[in-house]
C-alpha cells in the first residue's frame, strides 16, 4: 500500500483570495525527498510560500496542535525509540516527553482544553498495550481501559465536549484483534464503558459530527459502507456505499454533511470523492479518478484537501466548494498516519 499523507491546519490568517471569499490558511505536511529524512513543510491553502518548518531529525508523525495553535505535539524516531515532542509553533523550543511507554503510530489527540493527550500504546514486560491518557506535560500517565478491550483498541477520539472517548476495539470474545471490531464509547476516568454495536460484522473508525449528538462510522468488507447513528449508538442507519475498507472520509467542522470516498476500481468503474448531506441523502461529486488515500475539510469548510496517488506520486490538491475548482498544492508527499487538523483559535 502506498504512503499516506497527514496534513493539518495550523493557523488562519485575516485575508481572503481575491473574489473567492477563502481565508488563507497554512497547511503542514511531511515531505520525504528521495532518500533523504522527512521533512515537516508549511504552505499556504493557494500552494504558495512554501517552506520547511522542522529540521528536527527522523520525525515519525505529523503533529497535533494545542486548541490555542501555540504549541504542537509530534513524534520523533531517536535512537530506533519513538519519542513524544512538545515544540513552539513557530518551530523553537522542541523539549522531550519523558514517557515510558512504546505507542503506537495510528494516532493521538490533544483534548479540546489543551490539558490531556490520548494516544495508542504497545504492550512490552512494563505496560499493556492499549488508550492512555496523559497530562499535556507527560506527566500522570494512565491507562484508559483496565477491560480486555485495551489490547485491540485503536482509532480513539475525544468527544466535542471532552467527556467522552469515542473508539473501536474487539471486547466481547476471543477474535484477533481486527475481527468483528464494535464501536465503544468510554468515561475519561474509564468508566461507563459502553458497546454503540452488537452485530458481528466489523465496524471502525468512528467519529462525533460537531455538536457531539452523533457519530458516523465505516463498516467495511462484505457490508462497505458508511453509517450514523446517536452518540448513545441508537437510530444507526445506512448513509452511502464505498465498497471498499477505505477509511477516506471527513465530517464537515460545520456539521450536516461528510466527504467520502467511493471506490469502485474493483468493479471495473472508477474512484468518486462525494460530499453527502447527512440528513437528506443527497450527494454532490466533487472529484473523479483521482486514486485519494485521504480527505480533510479546511476549518471554514470551503475548501477540501485530498490526498491523491498519481503514477506513484502522492500528491496534494483542494477542492473549492463553492465553485467545484480543483487546485494543485504539492507533491512528494510522506508519511503513514492518519489526516489530522487543528484550526486555529
Amino acid at each position: 500500500m502506498a504512503l499516506a499523507i497527514v496534513v493539518f491546519v495550523l493557523g488562519c490568517e485575516q485575508s481572503t483570495e481575491p473574489g473567492v471569499g477563502i481565508k488563507r490558511f497554512q497547511i503542514f505536511y511531511m515531505n520525504r525527498p528521495a532518500g533523504g529524512i522527512t521533512d515537516l513543510i508549511k504552505i499556504n491553502n493557494d500552494g504558495g510560500n512554501q517552506k520547511r518548518f522542522s529540521n528536527h531529525p527522523r520525525i515519525a508523525s505529523p503533529p497535533a496542535f494545542t486548541p490555542n495553535g501555540r504549541d504542537l505535539l509530534y513524534r520523533a524516531l531517536i535512537d530506533d525509540q519513538v519519542m513524544f515532542y512538545m515544540m513552539s509553533s513557530d518551530g523553537t523550543n522542541p523539549r522531550v516527553l519523558d514517557i515510558p511507554i512504546e505507542h503506537s503510530l495510528q494516532g493521538y489527540q490533544i483534548s479540546l482544553d489543551g490539558k490531556q493527550i490520548l494516544f495508542s500504546g504497545i504492550s512490552n514486560n512494563r505496560f499493556p498495550g492499549g488508550l492512555y491518557l496523559m497530562n499535556i506535560d507527560g506527566s500522570n500517565i494512565r491507562p484508559l481501559l483496565r477491560t480486555d478491550c485495551a489490547r485491540g483498541a485503536a482509532r480513539a477520539r475525544f468527544s466535542p465536549d471532552g467527556t467522552t472517548i469515542i473508539f473501536d476495539a474487539t471486547c466481547h470474545d476471543n477474535s484477533p484483534p481486527i475481527a468483528n471490531r464494535d464501536i465503544y464509547t468510554v468515561d475519561l476516568d474509564g468508566r461507563n464503558l459502553q458497546r454503540l454495536t452488537t452485530d458481528r460484522l466489523t465496524e471502525w473508525e468512528p467519529r462525533y459530527t460537531p455538536d457531539g449528538e452523533r457519530a458516523i462510522f465505516e463498516r467495511p468488507f462484505v457490508s462497505g459502507g458508511f453509517y450514523i447513528m446517536n452518540a448513545d449508538g441508537s437510530n444507526e442507519r445506512f448513509l452511502a456505499n464505498d465498497s471498499t475498507a477505505s477509511l477516506a472520509f471527513a465530517v464537515s467542522p460545520l456539521g450536516g454533511s461528510m466527504a467520502y470516498l467511493s471506490d469502485r476500481t474493483l468493479y471495473g468503474g472508477t474512484d468518486k470523492v462525494y460530499l453527502l448531506d447527512l440528513d437528506t441523502g443527497d450527494k454532490r461529486l466533487l472529484a473523479e479518478g483521482l486514486n485519494p488515500r485521504h480527505l480533510v475539510f479546511s476549518p471554514d469548510a470551503a475548501e477540501l484537501l485530498i490526498v491523491a496517488e498519481l503514477q506513484y506520486n502522492l500528491e496534494l490538491h483542494k477542492i473549492v466548494l463553492a465553485t467545484g475548482e480543483l487546485v494543485w498544492l504539492a507533491d512528494g508527499i510522506a508519511g503513514r498516519t492518519f489526516p489530522v487538523y487543528q484550526p486555529f483559535k
